[in-house]
């Protein structure tokens, strides 16, 4: 992804995560989240920043990458394991 690209959803299309996968990518991103807000960040906003515009897009954008970046890393570390 670009620099000021905005990103979409589109680059994970084809990506399939198995359940365990989901969830640890789920927990890295809301790791990441407590971690950048010193643990004081509200579930509503984080709700807020992953909903997903019609055009495919995060009302959030950097949290829909930082998304991104937790299944890729993910992803990655199975790769490493292999």
């Amino acid at each position: 992804m670009e620099i000021g690209s905005r990103a979409t959803l589109g680059e994970l299309n084809g990506v399939t995560l198995t359940a365990s996968q989901g969830f640890r990518a789920m927990g890295k991103f809301l790791r990441a989240y407590f971690d950048r807000t010193d643990g004081s960040g509200a579930l509503a906003t984080i709700v807020g920043d992953v909903e997903i515009e019609s055009d495919g897009s995060s009302t959030d954008p950097a949290a829909l990458s930082d998304w991104i970046g937790c299944v890729n890393d993910v992803l990655r570390e199975e790769d490493v394991g292999k």
